[in-house]
């Protein structure tokens, strides 16, 4: 059952929709083609050092596992990840404190990736690292996906997962129509939303129903 917020998300994907000349369903077919298709990215540096003597790349290598950023110590944002710090009541907000229980170790914190609606050669977030990981679509659906990152005060409020992107796709879709510019509170830029210059709605669910295997 939609809560209160999803049924307002909807609402405002369908006005937007209706200025930007789109279409419920061309909407509906772009989210299924999102929902099929659609990949978790994992950006990192593979040159950088953190908590241990070994680089990025050496260490995967070494370990064979994707670590998150409270066992790294490395962020391209806010280096926060320790209790009590910023990334640390990000996550508790975000996430209820599912993270806070006792018991809940620093493995088994959040990894952060982009969805890739839109491909390029070097990634969807290329600041976030020149190398990537392509995740199977399969793990899009135990992913919790945000607008923006996870640091924004409105992320809560535009939280989702792959069978309920409404809140998501209503911020998604509002920064299109005013201007399509992306401006994220942290690191502070400004760059073409998905990194597509003059994107329109129309333009977007067209790039989505694009989307293959």
């Amino acid at each position: 059952m939609a809560g209160r917020g999803e049924v307002a998300a909807r609402r405002r994907v369908t006005d937007i929709l209706w200025r930007g000349g789109g279409t419920a369903e061309a909407f509906d077919s772009a989210m299924n083609c999102v929902r099929t298709h659609a990949r978790v990215v994992l950006h990192f540096h593979p040159d950088r050092f953190g908590t241990k003597p070994l680089a990025v790349a050496e260490a995967l290598l070494a370990e064979g596992q994707y670590r998150n950023q409270f066992e790294t110590g490395l962020s391209s944002g806010s280096v926060t990840a320790f209790p009590g710090g910023e990334r640390d009541n990000w996550e508790r907000t975000l996430f209820g404190g599912a993270y806070h229980r006792a018991g809940v170790t620093a493995g088994e914190r959040p990894k952060y990736g982009a969805l890739e609606l839109v491909r390029f050669p070097d990634g969807p977030v290329p600041r976030f690292g020149s190398c990537y990981f392509v995740l199977r679509p399969a793990d899009s659906h135990r992913t919790s996906f945000t607008f923006m990152g996870s640091e924004d005060p409105l992320a809560p409020e535009r939280l989702g997962n792959i069978g309920r992107m409404d809140c998501v796709m209503a911020a998604l879709l509002g920064e299109i129509e005013e201007g399509g510019m992306a401006t994220p509170p942290w690191p502070p830029f400004r760059a073409p939303t998905l990194g597509v210059p003059n994107l329109t709605v129309a333009r977007l669910l067209d790039l989505l129903n694009e989307l293959s295997p």
